[in-house]
Parts: C-alpha cells; sequence; structure tokens
C-alpha cells in the first residue's frame, strides 16, 4: 500500500478514512437533534415564524461560517486550531440553548 493518504500521528488509519468517519459523525449528530426539535419548539410557545427563525439560523450560519472559514481563518490562523476553537463555541452556545425559555 502506497504511503498517499496515511496518517503520521497513527499509521493504521489512513487519513481521508479519518476525515470520512468524522463527517459522518457530524452528519449524524445533526441528524440526532433535529427530529427533536420539531416537538421541542411548538412546547416552549414559539410560533411557526418563529420556529422557522430557529431552525433556520443553523442553516444561515453554517454558509457564513463556510465564507469565513475560508477567506480569512485560512489566512490567519491554523485550520486545527480555527476549527477546535469553532467547535467548542458552538457546543457552549447549544448548550446554552438548554435553558433558553422565549424566543
Amino acid at each position: 500500500m502506497s504511503d498517499y493518504g496515511r496518517n503520521e500521528g497513527n499509521p493504521r488509519m489512513p487519513v481521508r478514512l479519518t476525515l470520512f468517519v468524522m463527517m459522518a459523525l457530524e452528519f449524524f449528530i445533526w441528524g440526532a437533534w433535529l427530529p427533536l426539535i420539531f416537538g421541542y419548539l411548538p412546547s416552549l410557545g414559539f410560533s411557526t415564524g418563529q420556529q422557522s427563525w430557529v431552525l433556520n439560523a443553523f442553516t444561515i450560519g453554517s454558509f457564513t461560517a463556510m465564507f469565513f472559514s475560508a477567506q480569512f481563518a485560512d489566512r490567519h490562523f491554523a485550520a486545527e486550531k480555527f476549527l477546535a476553537v469553532s467547535q467548542l463555541i458552538g457546543g457552549v452556545s447549544i448548550l446554552a440553548l438548554a435553558w433558553t425559555q422565549s424566543f
């Protein structure tokens, strides 16, 4: 087997497989919470319009982050550090939403 796509730190797992597993887990996380939020938002008393704003905020944030990370962060930060900080900020934000009771 060639060394193309091999991970230097972990020679047993190719880089492409590692990235594939990471992206698959990310989609599983989205798929896990998305069906649950459809029942949770109406229980908080949110109107249909408010629910659409909440659900579309994730999409708008994803597009905005894509352009920000590609244009600005790649020039000024190490990609792995930017990704780690972004994931931590996003995780803390989502955890903070557990205590949100109003729009």
